[in-house]
């Protein structure tokens, strides 16, 4: 699952200001979030005596027109009220992924040709696909390299009307998407040497 940029990006914005809010509390600042301060609203104000501090976090480019309210902003705070405006540029880290062609027919070929724990659900166990692969780990040796990560994998799954583990509605047949992850080995070429692991998600049938 891949989260949404913009989603993603709302989340960073909204933990930097907390962030800074909760530092400024700690320092026995009265502290304030989306307040207005004459026609505007600031992002973050904090307070102590006299003192006004007013923050603006900036998440990627601004139109024209929010610099323009941002500008006002600070200078209703400076020239006005004779506080300090601080502009706070967010950066979240960015995304490193990592991808290796053809991974999801490994993998789908391990589940083709190895199956016992997806056979235990079913009469029949019939593997669709792989799909959803995220790599979380590559470490890389002279001859071979040592691959970890987590993926969906798509069954067909039918049951026998005598099967012990067969559904009530007697025959059946259906389709799920499992989760797994998994630790394999592949040489230089990505040819499979070895499987350390595949560990399917099967609770939901338990």
């Amino acid at each position: 699952m891949r989260i949404r940029q913009e989603i993603a990006a709302k989340h960073w914005l909204d933990a930097a200001i907390e962030d800074i809010a909760s530092r400024y509390l700690a320092q026995g600042y009265a502290v304030a979030k989306e307040a207005p301060i004459g026609n505007a609203r600031a992002d973050l104000i904090a307070r102590k005596g006299d003192e006004l501090i007013v923050m603006e976090f900036k998440l990627g480019n601004w139109s024209d027109e929010r610099t323009n309210e941002v500008g006002r902003l600070r200078d209703e705070v400076v020239h006005r009220l004779g506080g300090k405006f601080n502009l706070v540029v967010v950066t979240p880290p960015k995304e490193k992924r990592i991808e290796i062609k053809g991974i999801e027919d490994i993998l789908c070929q391990i589940f083709l040709t190895d199956i016992d724990e997806l056979h235990k659900l079913a009469s029949r166990t019939h593997v669709e696909a792989v799909s959803d692969v995220t790599i979380t780990a590559v470490d890389v040796g002279p001859n071979r390299m040592r691959v970890e990560g987590a993926g969906v994998v798509l069954v067909t799954l039918h049951w026998d009307s005598d099967a012990e583990n067969a559904p009530d509605d007697a025959t059946s047949e259906t389709s799920d998407s499992l989760p797994f992850d998994f630790a394999i080995i592949l040489d230089n070429n990505l040819h499979l040497i070895d499987v350390e692991r595949i560990a399917v998600d099967t609770s939901s049938y338990l």
